[in-house]
């Protein structure tokens, strides 16, 4: 009469062994991928953070040259790579992204140096610079690529690039003994490049353009800025952008472009034009390229580069632009 008893309780010890070993495998799994995270990054990321981010349960992690990788361990769909860079490897900024024709920034604001990608795809990129010097060569720049799952909505993936972005740069400036400018604790970005705007109602980005167009918020404290001119049917044929401190080297030494690309002060060439003001982090570069092929660069075209420049020059406190006090 009493085996059905013993059955039981052997079955229950069973079960209970079952959930312990599971348990224990769960607490091992998270105790491992914390401790190789932690090794890896230091506190470039943070764990809780990034599987946020991500949207994944778990984040291990691996060294990077001075950088690292934050991954999910049980798939491919989850990572963020973190690069840091200094002094002469500025000259080799990677800014494979920022060339991506599709790629609009938008500004981190709250006082930090820093843009995240308007985009809510399973991509995305972040970049924020620190002044540590007296020329732009000694800045720190810290970058993020990121590749997301689907969860979250727009909104709340720029958010949390975004915060991602801010602890990597503090942590990175922290190391390298650079100070940080006032901030503020980042909750949300502004979105941009959402609606177009109509001839003389920007007041962001495109606000010295007088063009209708595609805009993010204006910021003095954006290391990169962006502005779409529109054609009348919403379509989008030239980006212009605005390089401060170290990003302004990069598009002059980037291999995939000539060599004769933005070389001087301003010019033109090839469908792009650029100009050039001084700033107190050294030399700014305003670019405008054609997003299609077809689309040459003409004397209005450098027009509207000239007001742009203008407009972002003095906001950064530069001096005028080469060619702003030209009709």
């Amino acid at each position: 009469m009493k085996k059905p008893v013993i059955a039981t309780v052997a079955v229950s010890a069973v079960l209970v062994a079952g959930v312990g070993v599971v348990y224990v495998t769960g607490t091992y799994d998270g105790w491992r991928d914390g401790r190789q995270l932690k090794s890896a990054c230091g506190g470039l990321v943070d764990a809780a953070e990034t599987q946020r981010a991500l949207g994944v349960h778990r984040v291990s992690g691996k060294r990077l040259g001075d950088g690292c990788r934050a991954f999910d361990p049980d798939s491919d769909k989850g990572s963020l790579e973190v690069s840091v860079h200094r002094g002469r490897e500025l000259d080799e900024l990677p800014l494979d992204e920022i060339r991506d024709p599709a790629l609009q920034l938008l500004p981190v604001r709250g006082g930090w140096p820093a843009v995240v990608s308007a985009g809510g795809g399973a991509k995305a990129y972040a970049t924020g610079s620190v002044p540590c010097g007296k020329s732009a060569d000694d800045a720190v720049v810290v970058s993020l690529r990121a590749v997301r799952s689907s969860t979250g909505t727009d909104a709340d993936r720029r958010g949390a690039l975004a915060r991602l972005m801010t602890r990597a740069l503090k942590n990175a400036a922290g190391k390298q003994g650079c100070a940080l400018p006032d901030t503020k604790d980042v909750k949300d970005v502004a979105p941009g490049f959402d609606g177009m705007k109509a001839p003389g109602e920007a007041t962001g980005t495109c606000r010295g353009t007088g063009l209708r167009s595609y805009e993010a918020v204006a910021d003095s404290g954006a290391p990169i800025e962006q502005c779409v001119p529109a054609e009348p049917d919403g379509g989008r044929e030239f980006k212009i952008t605005a390089y401060y401190g170290p990003y302004a080297k990069a598009p002059r030494h980037d291999p995939h472009r000539s060599p004769y690309d933005y070389v001087g002060a301003s010019g033109n060439r090839g469908g792009k034009a650029w100009t050039t003001a001084s700033c107190p982090a050294g030399e700014a570069l305003y670019t405008i390229e054609p997003l299609t092929p077809s689309s040459p660069s003409t004397d209005l075209e450098r027009h509207i580069l000239q007001g742009f420049a203008a407009d972002s020059a003095q906001r950064h406190g530069c001096g005028k632009p080469i060619g702003a006090d030209k009709p």
